[in-house]
Parts: C-alpha cells; structure tokens; sequence
C-alpha cells in the first residue's frame, strides 16, 4: 500500500470516527441512547480502519520499509489520537448523562 493511500486512510477514518462519537454525546444529550450507542459502533469500527493501517505504518518501520517523516503522516498521527480520546471521552459521558437520566 502506497504511504499516501495509509495517510489518507488514517486521516478520514480517524475524522469519521471522532465525527460519530461527537455525534454520539449530541444524541444522549438528548436522551436517544440507541443512536449514541449506534453512533459509538459506527466510532470504533472507523477507528479500527485508521488503527490498522497505522500498524501499517508500524510494521514497515519495524522492517526494511524506511518511514517517510513528514507533516502529513504526523498529521495522521495526530488525528488517531484525537479520535482515541474523543471515542474514549464520549463513552464516559454517555455513561454519566445514562445515569442521570
């Protein structure tokens, strides 16, 4: 897979997945678990894409497959783990907003 194709992968799942869990809050804010709980499905198995091909990125770097350091694989990086910390974040509170509903 070409490094550009890896980036871009990265970058649109990361943002389809970080989309998904705001989205998600937005929904238990107001009071429609079912969709958060849909919309935190639809997070995860955006963020599993990203998170694949940045094992991608891991495995060339552990082979022979120099990795090319540039702003655009940061940025990915950058994106992967916003996305980790919204997903992980929205989880709690719609935890919380279930608990006190």
């Amino acid at each position: 897979m070409d490094w550009d194709i890896i980036v871009c992968t990265i970058v649109a799942n990361a943002g389809e997945s970080r989309s998904a869990s705001l989205a998600a809050i937005e929904a238990a804010g107001d009071d429609d678990f079912e969709a958060a709980e849909r919309l935190m499905q639809e997070s995860e198995k955006a963020y599993l894409l990203a998170h694949e091909a940045h094992m991608e990125i891991l495995k060339r770097a552990a082979g022979d497959d120099p990795v090319p350091m540039n702003f655009l694989i940061v940025h990915a990086a950058t994106h992967l783990s916003n996305a980790e910390v919204t997903k992980d974040l929205a989880r709690q509170m719609i935890s919380i907003l279930k608990k006190r509903r």
